[in-house]
């Protein structure tokens, strides 16, 4: 899907620039961005002084390892987004006022590795050897059409090419999670032996987990970049 998002934002700002007759010079802007939703580019074309039009793509990884209270872990984060934007300038300016949409495709994925300590799953505290040494595996995942509101500021607006730079500060709504948590077959059959109920600990893992997530339905965005207009 992030293959296909990029061939066809590539194939956009394509076509603009060989439509005949429909640019000018300092019509249109291009530049790499870094931000809250990672490294990106951004490009644009200006309508009017007082209407321009942007697409972007981001991408942000993040990974993590390591133990807690001896259970081994690794965590990846991995957040790619693709936008088009509106821009309104009401003073004919730099500042201005955005809105538009992003298609956000946001994974936050784990697993982990019982150690040689005790862990606590749902309401029970599971001693080392009672479910075994399978690994446990879990997701948070968002993947939605995400309404943007912002305002931003861009140097260099006008006709003239150059050099200038972008800010952009506003908000995603991405929306409720989906979230899975699961256990190997091994440890089901561990925790039988001890008579423990590991779905229903596993259960109301995910629950507390849900709760926390239903929280975090805005991704904030704020970025900085560079644009070359011609």
């Amino acid at each position: 899907m992030k293959d296909k998002a990029l061939v066809l934002f590539a194939a956009a700002l394509a076509a603009l620039l060989l439509v005949p007759g429909l640019a000018s010079a300092g019509d249109f802007t291009v530049g790499p961005q870094i931000g809250t939703l990672g490294v990106g580019v951004n490009a644009g074309w200006q309508y009017s002084d007082y209407l321009k039009f942007r697409g972007n793509t981001n991408y942000l990884p993040y990974s993590r390892s390591g133990e807690i209270e001896g259970v081994n872990y690794k965590v990846n984060l991995d957040y790619f987004t693709i936008g088009a934007l509106a821009d309104v300038h009401p003073f004919a300016g730099n500042f201005r006022l955005s809105g538009g949409l992003y298609y956000a495709d946001l994974s936050v994925k784990g697993k982990a590795g019982l150690g040689q300590k005790s862990i606590t799953i749902g309401d029970t505290t599971y001693q080392p050897g009672e479910l075994g040494d399978g690994e446990f595996k879990g997701s948070v995942e968002w993947k939605t059409l995400a309404p943007y509101a912002g305002l931003g500021y861009g140097s260099g607006s006008g006709n003239e090419p150059g050099l200038g730079f972008s800010f952009d500060l506003g908000a995603l709504y991405i929306g409720k999670a989906k979230v899975k948590l699961e256990a190997p077959a091994s440890a089901y059959t561990e925790a039988a032996k001890h008579n423990y109920n590991l779905q229903a600990d596993i259960d109301k893992e995910k629950d507390e987990v849900k709760s926390y997530t239903d929280k975090l339905q805005f991704w904030p965005v704020l970025s900085l970049g560079v644009i070359y207009r011609f």
